[in-house]
Formats: structure tokens, sequence, C-alpha cells
């Protein structure tokens, strides 16, 4: 609005200023007309007018024309919440699995310089008087200090015999095996055979129990 005001105030000087210098102009002589008659101050004052609002018309801004949704350029999608953080940092990736512990490796018999040992003899006399004929065979493993670490079934004709005799071997204690000077871990075969009762009249012989270590 003062804006307005400054151009018409502008306007109207400039309008007497023309006006001035019209009264001003001398006329040709033989007209037979009298003093001239300068134009309507009015007529000079709306040109100038409409001038000054055309230059104010040419500095006003214009407010921004809306778009239409269309003409709106789509925003890539967020990132999903499992890859980004609350900050929109990427998340690091989850740090490797950590491998699965090794297995122990025991050598067989045909791997060692020497085989274990039991520190005392296995007596089966008791065995041969419960489990007259039974058979058995085991896979006893031993560490490298000479104690057992497992001992499995492999055969048995007397499922009672194999739980006995387990039992009774978990107990004992082994010579460990040795590669060269080296203990290591080992499996040894036990195989044990028990003799059939006989009657008291018959002979004796070939009635001892067996015991095999491989």
């Amino acid at each position: 609005m003062a804006r307005d005001r400054s151009a018409v105030a502008r306007a109207y000087a400039l309008s007497i200023l023309i006006h001035g210098a019209v009264l001003g102009m001398p006329m040709p002589h033989g007209s037979g007309r009298g003093a001239s008659h300068p134009a309507p101050l009015q007529a000079i004052l709306v040109n100038a007018v409409h001038l000054a609002s055309a230059r104010s018309e040419d500095s006003v801004l214009t407010p921004p024309v809306p778009m239409d949704a269309s003409d709106v350029p789509e925003m890539d999608a967020p990132a999903s919440a499992d890859s980004t953080s609350a900050s929109g940092i990427p998340l690091a990736s989850p740090p490797p699995q950590p491998p699965e512990p090794m297995q122990p490796i025991y050598r067989t018999a045909a791997e060692l310089h020497l085989k274990p040992i039991p520190l005392t003899p296995i007596d089966l006399a008791e065995f041969a008087r419960i489990y007259p004929g039974a058979r058995a065979r085991f896979s006893v493993l031993i560490d490298e200090k000479g104690k057992i670490d497992a001992i499995n079934v492999r055969e048995g004709s007397h499922p009672a015999l194999a739980e006995a005799f387990r039992s009774f071997l978990g107990k004992a204690r082994f010579v460990p095996g040795r590669i060269a000077a080296q203990p290591v871990k080992s499996e040894l075969m036990i195989e044990i055979a028990l003799p059939e009762l006989r009657p008291s009249t018959a002979p004796q012989g070939g009635s001892t129990a067996t015991l095999r270590l491989q």
C-alpha cells in the first residue's frame, strides 16, 4: 500500500511538470486562436498513474502455483528396520558364528606304536560264574592320561553281561596309547568269551574265560 501511494505521488508530480511545460510552449502565429489551453490534467494524471501501476505490478512477487499430486517427485522408500537403526545409519551385518569345536580323534591300534594296557589285570572269574557261555565286544575310548572317556557295546549275547562289564571296566585305569613317545587318545577293542558251565564230572580243559585287547 505504501509503495502504491509513493507511485501515485510521483505520477502527480510528473503530471504537474508536464502541464507546466505545455503552458510555456509558444503558439504559432496566425492561428486565429487565443492562448492555447493545456490538455486536461485528469487525462495526463490517469496515464501517469497507469504507467506507475504497471511498473509496480512488475515488481510484485506472485505466490507459487500449486502443483498437481502427479507432478510431485516420489521419495525413495525408507529402508526397513532390519537394515537401519533409529538414527538412519545402516546396521552392521551380524558377526560370523564361531566354528564348531573339532571332535577329538582317537587313534586305532593300527596307528599306535604302543597300545593301552590295563594297570591291573581284568579278572573275568566272577562274570564266568554269573554269565556262563556269554560273549561281548566293547569299544573303549581312552584319553592321553589313561582315563576312560567312553565305553560302547559293539556286540553282546547277554545284555546284562554287557552292562555289568561296562560298569566294572569304567573303574579301570590304563597306560595310555602312544605314537612314538607321545601319549595320545586311543581306541581299544576288548572282546570277552566266557566258558559254558560243565558238570562236575566233566573234564576241566578249555573252561577258562578269554580276554582279547585289540
